[in-house]
């Protein structure tokens, strides 16, 4: 197997999730898995790249407080990757942010024990139109990668606005009750992590995270690849 992804790394060579261009090979391996994520995920960027990755953490102001971590600004680079995912649907692209995705909750959350990853769900109408949901690729691949059930229990109902079109005050209005619990979702008692591309005012994570809760999770916590630097400062 060793020989046969060596001859694969030579083809197909592990490329910066930002700017695609091509990355040192890993000069070690290890079945521990925090470690090897934590050294795949920041071989994941060039070294152009790297010093722009940060951690940019949110916790909300809300009743409701949530926990949020991202690990890029919504701007040059990143934004594009963003837009490559979210425009087209690019898989690989969705593999490489979540690499990275997942080398930073294992960082930021070192005693996690989630028993579900879960994501922002699309309206109906929108996914049948894209024919996919960004945030629900990321989930799937980092899910793989942590070995955690990846499960579907959010819905969005139709013809709700599309938040990056509105005020931040109007963002509140917007999502609230957008979100519900799927008839046949389990997650009472769960420890959940809920997976977004981008967060800005944090209202659609707060209001997701609300639903989850008076569904009865024990604990929600988020994670994005970028944060939209319009009220947050980085620490």
């Amino acid at each position: 197997m060793k020989i046969l992804r060596k001859i694969s790394l030579l083809f197909f060579p592990p490329r910066c999730a930002l700017c695609d261009e091509v990355v040192a090979f890993p000069d070690r391996q290890s079945d521990d898995k925090r470690f090897y994520f934590d050294k795949c995920g920041f071989r994941c960027l060039c070294a152009k790249c790297r010093d722009k990755k940060k951690l940019y953490l949110y916790i909300s102001e809300s009743l409701d407080p949530i926990e949020c971590v991202s690990f890029f600004r919504y701007d040059g680079d990143a934004k594009k990757s963003i837009l490559k995912l979210k425009m087209h649907g690019d898989k690989n692209k969705a593999l490489q942010l979540a690499r990275l995705l997942t080398a930073t909750v294992c960082e930021v959350y070192p005693d996690y024990n989630f028993d579900m990853v879960t994501f922002v769900p699309m309206d109906a109408k929108k996914k049948k139109e894209r024919g996919f949901n960004q945030t629900e690729l990321l989930a799937k691949f980092l899910a793989d990668f942590m070995q955690i059930d990846v499960k579907n229990v959010l819905q969005k109902r139709d013809n709700v606005l599309a938040q990056h079109t509105l005020s931040m005050q109007d963002r509140k209005k917007n999502v609230k009750d957008a979100f519900s619990i799927m008839a046949d979702a389990d997650v009472k008692d769960k420890n959940i992590l809920l997976i977004d591309d981008i967060v800005t005012t944090g209202s659609t994570l707060i209001s997701c995270c609300k639903v989850l809760r008076d569904a009865g999770a024990q604990r929600v916590v988020c994670a994005t690849v970028c944060k939209s630097m319009l009220d947050q400062k980085a620490f």
